[in-house]
């Protein structure tokens, strides 16, 4: 009995100290902040970057890195180029000027501290490419949000607290799963592998996005808890109720 409680506490206190990771291995990720921008994040995050990787701060940038924070290599302008890692604190942010961009890599990543959550803003365009698994929050830009997996893409998985609001485009690609919160955009293209199951609806792609298929919806917003789309044309698409009602009234008038 003394056993299976250590290992229930040993369980528990392992739990605790949980991570939340953009991918659940290496990835790519780029950002571009030619106008400025932001990376902010609550309680910490860490900032992963290999060889090839850049990060830079643009005209009038600053790295803010919060308690317990630090950037290896420690040097003024960083610099990525053989790899690194940005570490920052409770509190700690990034502020892009004119000219910003980060880069990680071809094995970088993003992983949070337990509570913490990281948001994007400002940038013009995000790209994230993964042979593992890809875990987003809300997913929001002005222009397209292009989601490609060669497993499942799931639209209603409200876990992962890393939030992306862009000017340009949000471009995610993964040879396993997508898992996102909602998505916003002038065009959503979402592409699920062969092997995705198909559904009643295309909120949630595991259960809804035809197999092997692209599905490009022109409407700005995808609901996140419903199988049906409404029509971006308040007078176009399927007749509404209203009119479907006089339809039928009008049907029983002809009959009498």
């Amino acid at each position: 009995m003394r056993l299976a409680r250590i290992a229930a506490i040993g369980l528990l206190l392992a739990s605790s100290g949980a991570r939340a990771a953009l991918c659940d291995g290496p990835c790519s990720i780029t950002m571009d902040f030619a106008d400025g921008g932001t990376l902010t994040t609550s309680n910490g995050a860490t900032l992963t970057f290999s060889a090839g990787g850049a990060l830079v701060l643009g005209t009038g940038g600053s790295i803010t890195l919060g308690p317990g924070g630090s950037l290896a290599p420690n040097v003024d302008p960083p610099d990525m180029s053989a790899g690194g890692t940005l570490v920052l604190g409770p509190g700690g942010d990034i502020q892009f000027g004119t000219g910003g961009s980060l880069d990680s890599g071809s094995a970088g990543g993003i992983d949070l501290a337990e509570t913490s959550d990281l948001a994007v803003g400002g940038a013009t365009s995000v790209t994230v490419d993964s042979v593992e698994s890809v875990h987003l929050g809300d997913l929001t830009t002005d222009g397209t949000a292009s989601i490609t997996a060669g497993g499942e893409i799931d639209g209603a998985d409200t876990s992962s607290p890393i939030q992306i609001d862009t000017t340009g485009s949000i471009t995610v690609t993964s040879d396993a799963d997508v898992t996102f919160s909602s998505v916003a955009g002038a065009t959503v293209e979402l592409t699920p592998g062969e092997a995705a199951s198909e559904g009643p609806g295309f909120a949630d792609c595991s259960n809804g996005c035809p197999s092997g298929g692209t599905s490009t919806i022109g409407s700005p917003t995808i609901p996140a808890d419903s199988g049906f789309l409404a029509s971006p044309n308040p007078g176009g698409g399927a007749p509404g109720l209203l009119t479907l009602v006089a339809l039928a009234l009008a049907r029983l008038l002809r009959r009498r």
